[in-house]
């Protein structure tokens, strides 16, 4: 068992659906040049995302998009520039075109057992080889 108690089913893409009973592993849409030991990724996986990255991946695939965050290096002078007076962790920003779609949009939110997932050491990505029967809950 991992740290990781909670993930978030991405695979590639958001579920726009609900009632998935099984994620079983598949293979991505198109492979992926990987290093040297890590072809195996391109392969049958369940992919998930942890808990504070998962931001990243409230969006369509082919949104265009840009997610800010502050870290230990933000001074306060960018917060202030790119936060002002909101209290968020991570700010979003989308093209306008994008704005009727995304407002449309539902996602769920698939809550994984950690015991079959490896951590990918890679923006909070973690993966599974075998089944996993998820727990839906709507974002």
């Amino acid at each position: 068992m991992t740290a990781l108690d909670r993930v978030w089913h991405a695979a590639f893409s958001l579920q726009r659906r609900s009632g998935h009973r099984l994620l079983c592993p598949q293979a991505g849409p198109r492979p992926s040049t990987r290093p040297p030991g890590r072809d195996w990724l391109n392969g049958p996986l369940v992919w998930a995302i942890d808990e504070t990255t998962q931001p990243l991946y409230f969006f369509p695939r082919d949104c265009p998009r840009i997610l800010l965050w502050p870290t230990p290096a933000t001074t306060a002078q960018d917060r202030d520039r790119w936060f002002g007076t909101s209290a968020a962790r991570m700010i979003a920003h989308v093209e306008w075109a994008w704005f009727d779609r995304l407002s449309r949009e539902s996602l769920y939110r698939y809550e994984l057992s950690a015991e079959t997932f490896e951590d990918l050491d890679d923006a909070g990505m973690w993966v599974s080889r075998q089944a996993v029967t998820p727990s839906p809950s709507k974002l």
